[in-house]
């Protein structure tokens, strides 16, 4: 029986004649292996779903997805927005080839990076901005253009959101080195409307974590609760930045220093924690966690929990909560939560 293949990224696109097309990747910035066209919706995704059955795709996609055929599709991408900058010196392309060369994207957290280079891969490999001139964004077309393009994803608002803001990034950067006066996601709305300020952890939620994860996950899970660290500083905290009644560490995604204070739980919960080594964090065979496998161990605790609508993130949120209930102003939070 064939299996349904997973892991593929598709792309769809709707045509005014009423045509609808899907253009099939291997993975996210991989080379496009199939071109899907049908009638309607319904159609395409019928036809995107059969291919996924097809033994014979199933072989395509994994020739595709060997490590030498991924580092061959990123050196295409990169020869292909080098080309761009030499031909085309006044297109967006270059423009972000540009971008993702310079000092202000290198400073940007590596997982943000990772992000923003997929974003602008996906805007420049589309065939509607990726050889546009610069110039054809001071116009009210390029707008209605980018609106079209969000809605493509509106399947995953905060997918779609995230890559307009990366537009958006591209060019405040290109007004910022005089390459374009252009501001054309200025008047482009969210389609993510969540307030996720609002939405925190309660007791009754952590408990439920408590029970189902482990107590290696729990652990992470508690002190961020405690702390409002982000899980990348939570993963990567060393014992050295924890001291006696506070911890104190520069930020991964703003670079900024956050002095935190250790409640008497936080103590507990840290005096409650082995020392494996260096860092405060490890897995239950004792290796420092790495983002992926926290996430996925994080994921899995919160579906034997049960829970659902809860993010990591909340943690943060659920930690300024509790801050701000015990007397902290705005200036003091803005410190502890760096």
């Amino acid at each position: 029986m064939a299996v349904s293949l997973t892991g593929i990224h598709v792309q769809y696109r709707h045509r005014r004649s009423g045509l609808e097309l899907a253009y099939v990747y291997p993975f996210r910035g991989g080379p496009c292996v199939a071109k899907l066209s049908g009638s309607d919706k319904d159609d395409i995704r019928r036809k995107v779903a059969d291919l996924r059955r097809d033994p014979a795709f199933q072989q395509t996609v994994d020739a595709a997805r060997t490590p030498k055929a991924r580092r061959e599709s990123g050196e295409a991408v990169a020869r292909r927005a080098k080309e761009a900058e030499l031909k085309h010196r006044d297109t967006v392309g270059a423009m972000a080839a540009a971008y993702m060369q310079s000092p202000e994207f290198r400073r940007l957290a590596t997982t943000t990076r990772k992000d923003y280079r997929s974003a602008l891969t996906n805007f420049c490999r589309d065939d509607r901005f990726g050889l546009k001139s610069l110039k054809f964004f001071d116009q009210p077309g390029a707008v209605t253009e980018l609106v079209q393009w969000r809605d493509s994803m509106s399947h995953t608002p905060r997918t779609a959101d995230m890559h307009i803001a990366v537009v958006g990034a591209l060019f405040s950067w290109g007004r910022s080195t005089g390459r374009t006066l252009a501001s054309p996601i200025a008047p482009i709305m969210k389609l993510h409307r969540t307030r996720r300020e609002e939405i925190i952890w309660d007791a009754n939620s952590l408990a439920k974590l408590k029970a189902a994860a482990s107590q290696e996950v729990w652990s992470v899970a508690h002190i961020a609760s405690l702390t409002g660290l982000r899980q990348g500083d939570l993963l990567s905290l060393t014992w050295n930045e924890v001291e006696d009644k506070f911890i104190s560490l520069r930020t991964k995604k703003r670079g900024r220093w956050a002095l935190i204070p250790l409640t008497t739980e936080a103590r507990a919960a840290f005096r409650a924690i082995p020392k494996r080594g260096i860092q405060v964090f490890h897995t239950s065979r004792g290796q420092p966690w790495t983002a992926c496998g926290f996430r996925a161990s994080f994921g899995t605790a919160k579906s034997r929990a049960g829970i659902d609508g809860l993010r990591f993130h909340d943690l943060r949120g659920t930690a300024a909560t509790n801050f701000a209930a015990a007397g902290l102003n705005e200036d003091d939070l803005a410190t502890i939560m760096g």
